[in-house]
């Protein structure tokens, strides 16, 4: 699904120079997989669950910006 969500929304991430966290990475390669899901994109990993918690957030994927969240 994440997968899905980021092929659909590419061209306006790359537009808009996002920054990807990629959350519950259990390893490199898992990773390395994300990012290249996301040419052009600059991914890292992050523990969210804070984040998530305070902004309310159920799940993932979901972008960020300074005036809203997108699901």
């Amino acid at each position: 699904m994440s997968q899905a969500w980021l092929k659909q929304k590419l061209p306006a991430l790359q537009g808009l120079q996002a920054v990807g966290l990629a959350v519950n990475v259990g390893n490199a390669a898992r990773l390395q997989e994300i990012r290249r899901w996301a040419p052009g994109l600059q991914v890292m990993p992050v523990p969210a669950s804070d984040i998530a918690g305070r902004l309310g957030l159920q799940h993932y994927p979901v972008l960020i910006t300074a005036t809203t969240l997108q699901q």
